[in-house]
C-alpha cells in the first residue's frame, strides 16, 4: 500500500501519541536513515 506524504505524517503523529515504539516503527522502511542535527 503506498501512502502519500501527509498520510504518513498524520499517522506518525497519531503512532506518537501511543508510545508503542512497534507502531511507530512501521512507518519506517528497513533501510530507513535517521539524521539528527550534530554540534561541530
Amino acid at each position: 500500500m503506498t501512502r502519500t506524504p501527509q498520510e504518513v505524517f498524520a499517522d506518525h503523529g497519531t503512532r506518537l501519541g501511543t508510545g508503542d515504539l512497534d507502531l511507530i516503527s512501521r512507518n519506517y522502511t528497513e533501510d530507513a536513515v535517521f539524521v539528527t542535527p550534530t554540534a561541530s
